[in-house]
C-alpha cells in the first residue's frame, strides 16, 4: 500500500505529491485526509504531510510512513472538492491550499476523545481508560485506535474531533440543586428557590443574587451540587422569540419552492442594501428545519451590521461573526458552536466560505457582484466559485443577492443553471445585448 503525500511546505520547489510505503500495522487505519509524519529529503527531516491519496503501488515510494496522526480523516470529500478547485490554478501550492481550506491555527490544535455508548458491551481491558464515560486519547493510545474505530461501527463508542487553541478552554463553575428535601434557614431557602427556578446556573450568577457564604454553605452540605463545563457562546436574548416581517403568500412560495428544489443557485435584485423581509423569511425556513446558514458578506466591517440587523428578528438564536483579528479562545469558542451545531446563523466575508459547519442548509452571498470576493493575495480563488461548489456537495440552495444583474448571471440564467426571483418586479428593466463588433461595422464605411 502506497500513500500519496502532500508534504506541509509551501514552495514552489515542492509542490508535488510525494509516494510512501504503508507499515502493515497501519494499512487497515490510514485514509485519504489523514496527517502523517514522513521523512522528508536525504536526511531524513521528519516533516509534517496530507494523505491525498492512497494506491496500490508506485516505483517512487522507497521510505514508509513514520507515523499517523489522526484516527479519522480530517479532510472529507467536501474539503477535497474545495481544495482542487484551489489547485487548478498553476501557480498554486498544494500545502497553501490545505492551509487555506483549514487553517492553520485550528488544524494544529486538537484532541480526540471516544464517547461510551454501550457500557456493558465494552471490552474489559478496555474500561478503565473511560473516565465518566470518556477517554480522551493520547498519542501512546495509537495502539488502540483500529480496535475503536471497530466500536465505532458497532454503535459501543462514538470517535469525536475536539477542536483546541494554544490556550486551554476555560472551565465555568456550574450548580444544582442536588438534595431538593433539604430543610434549612429562611435565606438558604431563598437561595434555593433562586437556583430551583433554573436547571442550573453559573455560580458567580448565584452568589450575585444571594451571598457567597450561603451558598458555600449550602454546597458544604451537598443540597448544592457544584460541577465544570467548558466556556461556551449564548444567546443574549435568550427570554425573546424570532419577529419575522410580514411578506406575501407569493414570496411564501417561492421559499417553499427553493427548499424543495434542492440545489439551485438563484439570483435576486434589490434597490438598496437593507435586509428584506424576504431574506429573513428564507432564513427562518431554513433554521426551522434544524439545518445551518451561512451569510456572507463583500467586507469584514459589514459583519457587525449585517448580524446586528439579524439579531433584531432571530433574538433567541446565538447568531457568530466571524471578524477578523480574533484570539485564539475567541475563534475556538466560534468554530466549535458551529461544528456542533449550537448556532444556526453564520456571518462572514470572504474567507467564510470555507468554514466546516454541522448542518448547512443554505448559502446567501449579499452584493454578489463585489470584486471583494475574489483573493488576489496568497493564493487565488472567487468565493462564489467555493460556495457553489458546496452547495452543490450538500444539495442545497445558493442565493446570490446584488444591486444589479451581473452580464454573467443574466448569461446564466438564459442559459437556466440560475433562475431568477422576481423579489420587486418594478426594479427590473428589459437587458438587451449588443455585439460591439457588429455596432463597429455598422459605423465604418465599406
Amino acid at each position: 500500500m502506497i500513500a500519496r503525500v502532500i508534504v506541509d511546505i509551501k514552495h514552489q520547489s515542492v509542490n508535488q505529491t510525494f509516494d510512501y510505503l504503508v507499515h502493515e500495522k497501519d494499512q487497515l487505519h490510514i485514509q485519504k485526509g489523514m496527517r502523517v509524519i514522513v521523512p522528508f529529503t536525504d536526511n531524513n527531516i521528519l516533516r509534517l504531510g496530507f494523505v491525498y491519496d492512497i494506491i496500490s503501488a508506485s516505483d517512487l515510494a522507497h521510505k514508509y510512513v513514520h507515523e499517523i496522526l489522526d484516527i479519522e480523516p480530517i479532510f472529507n470529500d467536501e474539503l477535497f472538492l474545495m481544495m482542487d478547485k484551489l489547485i487548478e490554478d498553476p501557480n498554486a501550492l498544494i500545502a497553501e491550499a490545505f492551509e487555506t481550506v483549514i487553517p492553520k491555527q485550528l488544524l494544529i490544535h486538537y484532541e480526540k476523545k471516544a464517547t461510551l455508548l454501550e457500557p456493558k458491551q465494552l471490552p474489559d481491558d478496555l474500561v478503565p481508560f473511560f473516565k465518566q464515560g470518556v477517554w480522551t486519547l493520547l498519542k501512546k493510545d495509537e495502539v488502540y485506535y483500529n480496535r475503536l474505530k471497530t466500536l465505532e461501527q458497532k454503535g459501543i463508542v462514538e470517535l469525536k474531533t475536539v477542536l483546541k487553541t494554544r490556550n486551554k478552554k476555560p472551565l465555568i463553575t456550574y450548580v444544582r440543586i442536588d438534595n431538593r428535601n433539604y430543610h434549612g434557614t429562611p435565606k438558604q431557602h431563598e437561595v434555593l428557590d433562586i437556583l430551583s427556578a433554573h436547571s442550573q446556573m453559573k455560580k458567580a450568577d448565584l452568589v450575585a443574587n444571594s451571598s457567597a457564604s450561603i451558598v458555600n454553605t449550602l454546597i458544604k452540605k451537598a443540597v448544592i451540587e457544584v460541577f465544570y463545563e467548558s466556556d461556551k457562546l449564548e444567546v443574549a436574548n435568550f427570554n425573546k422569540t424570532t419577529k419575522l416581517p410580514v411578506i406575501n403568500e407569493d414570496l411564501k412560495d417561492q421559499i417553499k419552492d427553493m427548499m424543495d428544489a434542492k440545489h439551485q443557485v438563484y439570483v435576486s435584485q434589490y434597490q438598496d442594501t437593507k435586509l428584506d423581509p424576504f431574506f429573513f423569511h428564507l432564513i427562518h425556513e431554513v433554521i426551522s428545519q434544524g439545518k445551518q446558514v451561512l451569510i456572507m458578506v463583500p467586507e469584514n466591517f459589514m459583519i457587525a451590521s449585517v448580524k446586528s440587523s439579524l439579531e433584531k428578528v432571530f433574538r433567541e438564536e446565538l447568531i457568530i461573526g466571524l471578524n477578523r483579528g480574533q484570539t485564539d479562545k475567541q475563534m475556538m469558542l466560534k468554530y466549535s458552536a458551529i461544528l456542533d451545531n449550537e448556532t444556526k446563523i453564520v456571518v462572514g466575508a470572504r474567507s467564510s466560505v470555507f468554514t466546516s459547519f454541522s448542518d448547512l442548509g443554505l448559502i446567501i452571498i449579499t452584493d454578489s457582484n463585489n470584486h471583494s470576493y475574489r483573493a488576489h493575495e496568497g493564493i487565488y480563488y472567487h468565493a462564489l466559485e467555493i460556495a457553489e461548489i458546496r452547495a452543490r456537495y450538500h444539495g442545497i440552495p445558493l442565493y446570490l443577492s446584488a444591486s444589479s444583474i451581473s452580464l454573467d448571471n443574466y448569461v446564466k440564467i438564459q442559459q437556466k443553471t440560475h433562475e431568477l426571483l422576481n423579489l420587486q418586479e418594478e426594479v427590473y428593466k428589459s437587458i438587451e445585448l449588443i455585439d460591439m463588433k457588429e455596432e463597429l461595422k455598422k459605423e465604418i464605411p465599406n
